[in-house]
Order: structure tokens, then sequence, then C-alpha cells
């Protein structure tokens, strides 16, 4: 029988270290924003991620859904 997999932020942050080290940077620079509080900082540093790369906003997508705060339904 096959093992479930469960994808989560986590499994996700390595697989981009490992893989991708551009798009892992993206995504810390966005979780810094985030921490930081400022919503013009975050948006500033999400606007960015989505011009330069599609990859990173679908990226970014990925890990609100992950996190909870989007559904399917609003990324496709």
């Amino acid at each position: 029988m096959a093992k479930t997999r469960v994808l989560t932020v986590e499994v996700l942050h390595e697989i981009l270290k490992k893989n991708n080290k551009e798009l892992y940077e993206a995504v810390v620079k966005r979780e810094e924003a985030i921490k930081s509080g400022c919503d013009d900082k975050i948006k500033e540093v999400e606007y960015k991620l989505g011009v330069e790369s599609g990859e990173a906003l679908l990226l970014l997508n990925l890990i609100y859904y992950l996190e909870g705060k989007v559904d399917v339904e609003e990324i496709v």
C-alpha cells in the first residue's frame, strides 16, 4: 500500500531550498514582510514576486492555500 504524503508549508520550504533558491528567497522575503506587520511592505514584496515570476505568484497562492488563507477556487 502506498504511503500517503502531506505537503505542508515546511515541506515546501525544504523542497525550495534544495531545488530553487531564487523562489525560496522570495518566500523568505514575503514572510519577513508579514512579520514586520506593515501591509504596504507585504503588498510591495508580493507585487514584486508576482511581476518577476509567474512561478512565484503561483507558489504564493499555494502557500496561502496551505495556510488556509484562500480556497482552491480563488487560485484557479
